[in-house]
């Protein structure tokens, strides 16, 4: 499978608590719909050397209720882990708090500058 894309309102089981893709290693596009995986605590997208791209949709893996200006706000929970080919392995935490969603897609690549 190359392309997967999860409907509005989708998961949102409350036994659902984590998505491994792992299995799916040709992905190279994830997209989920809004209000989605409202449960989910962790999601792992290890070894996805195809993944080229991934699109969430509104209030999906979130819990940032009255959190900026006393207003539900769309967040996303990442862990990061980079094994670089020297034997460097950087492990970081982050939460990404949309201020507003009218705000156009911005595209990043991190990159490791050895001091």
């Amino acid at each position: 499978m190359e392309v997967m894309i999860v409907d509005n309102n989708a998961c949102n089981d409350k036994c659902f608590t984590a998505l491994a893709l792992s299995f799916f290693s040709n992905l190279k596009v994830f997209e989920v719909g809004d209000y989605s995986f409202a449960f989910v605590d962790e999601v792992k997208l290890i070894g996805l050397n195809q993944l080229e791209r991934v699109v969430i949709g509104k209030n999906c893996f979130t819990k940032e209720k009255n959190s900026w200006g006393n207003k539900d706000r769309d967040a996303i929970y990442l862990k990061y882990t980079v094994d670089f080919s020297n034997g460097l392995k950087l492990e970081t935490e982050d939460t990404l708090v949309a201020h507003s969603r009218g705000v156009a897609r911005e595209d990043f690549t991190p990159i490791y500058v050895k001091n």
